[in-house]
């Protein structure tokens, strides 16, 4: 039952809103309330506990009815900052490999005979016939 329950918590995890701290606080709740009902009614299954406190998908719903709107809507543009953050960061990563790999086949094509041409001057009276 503890790997039901488990799994239980964290799908109800999954589905609150908020950030990590408000999410670990009721899910203290939860927990705390599973538990003393499981001590209470020590012959519960997982189909009891679902039957008391409901699904994790219903759950999770009444507690985001409790927030005011005010609340989520703040978390959501949170979530919302944190994403495009996150997405502008790789976005930039990819721009400068592509610059890396773009440099380095263009620098393979200009050594590609294995030596560099800094300078070009004209060599004269080597090979020339008297």
């Amino acid at each position: 039952m503890k790997k039901e329950l488990k799994a239980y918590y964290k799908q109800i995890r999954q589905l609150l809103p908020g950030n990590m701290c408000s999410r670990h606080k009721i899910m203290t709740n939860i927990v705390t309330g599973v538990e003393e009902y499981c001590r209470q009614n020590p012959e519960a299954n997982m189909d009891h506990i679902q039957a008391r406190f409901g699904r994790a998908e219903d759950l999770a719903a009444a507690y985001v009815e409790q927030q005011p709107p005010r609340k989520l809507l703040k978390a959501l543009q949170t979530r919302k900052k944190i994403v495009s953050i996150v997405a502008g960061v790789m976005a930039l990563m990819l721009l400068i490999y592509a610059a890396v790999i773009v440099y380095e086949v263009v620098d393979s094509e200009i050594n590609k005979h294995g030596y560099i041409v800094t300078s070009s001057q004209e060599i004269t009276g080597f090979c020339s016939d008297p």
